[in-house]
């Protein structure tokens, strides 16, 4: 939480790039190298010049991103690798889910038809 006050005030002064770096216990470089390399999602535009700004769910990311490096010794392309994993794994499950509710979807249309007739 104080985590977050602190990077919202940096983000009004317009550091937030070292406002994220710091905490999360790196540098803006390798945040930006993050970014190039496809394994955080880029910063919203800015003004040339201006300070890279990020959403809560990135910042949350690159931490977690980082953790995973340090905690299981994982390269940059092991991260990558691991990151399309688990993006499938999600996709996968939100398939799953939306296939669940059209197939309920259908059985409430049919239970609808049925008493429409039945009323008739």
């Amino acid at each position: 939480m104080r985590f977050a006050r602190t990077l919202r005030r940096r983000r009004e002064r317009g550091d937030a790039d070292r406002g994220v770096a710091k905490p999360a216990g790196t540098t803006p470089r390798t945040i930006r190298h993050y970014e190039e390399i496809g394994l955080l999602p880029a910063s919203g535009p800015r003004e040339r010049g201006a300070h890279r700004t990020y959403a809560e769910e990135d910042v949350e990311r690159l931490t977690d991103l980082l953790h995973l490096k340090d905690l299981l010794g994982l390269s940059l392309d092991e991260l990558k690798q691991l990151d399309i994993a688990a993006q499938l794994k999600l996709a996968r499950h939100k398939r799953d889910q939306i296939t669940a509710l059209e197939r309920e979807l259908l059985a409430k249309r049919k239970r609808a038809k049925r008493r429409e007739k039945e009323g008739r």
